[in-house]
């Protein structure tokens, strides 16, 4: 949405499935409008992946970006981030407290973020570890066995 918003040109989310003419028309827009197609995948397509010769011989010519899961310091940025962004002031090693114990992806990070955030408004104040523990758990991103194990506690 944003880089359609910032005029950044056409947006083809999911490249499986799409309708390879589609694709190639999309493409020509993009060369003749002098505007950017960004098409976002889940892999990097291969040359068995595409039936059409000329789009084939584009997308494998095209420049791919690809975005990893974010790591523990990120991970943790992000708690923080997206906790302030909802005005939720909580303690300042939550981010860290977090990032160690849920997956490491984005749908994960906003799934803990909006668990803490319910949990926070709730309880009518401001969210700390064992608070954040309780709505992990609570919302099934995190096992305690785990946490105990990794700390070396018995499970």
């Amino acid at each position: 949405a944003l880089f359609c918003a910032h005029g950044g040109g056409e947006v083809i989310d999911g490249l499986a499935g799409q309708d390879e003419d589609v694709l190639f028309h999309a493409w020509n827009r993009a060369q003749t409008s002098g505007k950017r197609l960004l098409i976002i995948a889940d892999h990097t397509p291969s040359a068995q992946d595409i039936a059409l010769p000329d789009l084939r011989t584009r997308l494998l010519a095209t420049p791919v970006v690809s975005i990893g899961a974010p790591d523990a310091c990120l991970t943790a940025a992000l708690v923080d981030h997206l906790l302030a962004d909802r005005g939720v002031a909580h303690v300042p090693q939550l981010g860290d407290y977090v990032a160690a114990r849920i997956e490491r992806s984005y749908a994960a990070i906003h799934a803990a973020v909006a668990a803490i955030d319910a949990a926070a408004l709730a309880a009518g104040r401001a969210p700390g570890i064992r608070m954040a523990r309780a709505a992990l758990i609570e919302a099934d991103l995190f096992d305690p066995s785990v946490d105990q194990q990794a700390a070396g506690d018995p499970a």
